[in-house]
């Protein structure tokens, strides 16, 4: 963030991230990025994008929020704290007891294992279907090869040179 390394460990797992851009489509218009350390869709990101209070807790063209509301934002031209430093100050990772994880990334661990599975095991098997095909087909060119081969031999031998 901000040209600087920070571990993802010191942050909440659920928290999310917004930035105002300028559009590369047009020099009026604006883009927001918005998404989170899981992804685009978690509940912080819903609750950034579409709960009336966000514009109190976001003021500033970036910004993070967590599931319950807390944010914090910076206007990037301003000095002052760094982002990290507010996001760190404002929105507090949860405290946990060492060896411990936050609870929603435990309850979500054998659902997304179960789904890795799944996927695992469908691209194995059209990869395996594909492998067998390429060499089913194989199979059968050289057949038509050697049945043709064979076929030109009697019709040669027949005819005679010409």
């Amino acid at each position: 963030m901000q040209g600087r390394r920070h571990p993802r460990s010191d942050f909440d797992p659920g928290l999310a991230f917004a930035q105002l851009l300028p559009s590369p489509w047009s020099e009026t218009n604006t883009v927001l990025c918005a998404g989170g350390w899981e992804g685009y869709t978690s509940p912080a990101v819903r609750r950034m994008l579409l709960d009336p209070s966000s514009p109190l807790v976001l003021a500033g063209n970036l910004g993070a929020m967590d599931e319950g509301g807390r944010g914090a934002a910076i206007e990037l031209g301003d000095g002052g704290p760094s982002f990290v430093e507010r996001v760190r100050q404002r929105v507090a990772p949860p405290v946990l007891e060492p060896g411990t994880k936050p609870v929603r990334t435990a309850a979500r661990e054998p659902a997304a294992q179960r789904a890795n599975r799944r996927l695992s095991a469908v691209c194995g098997a059209v990869l395996f279907f594909l492998v067998a095909a390429r060499l089913s087909l194989m199979w059968q060119q050289s057949r038509a090869r050697r049945a043709a081969f064979r076929r030109e031999r009697r019709a040669g031998t027949a005819g005679g040179l010409l």
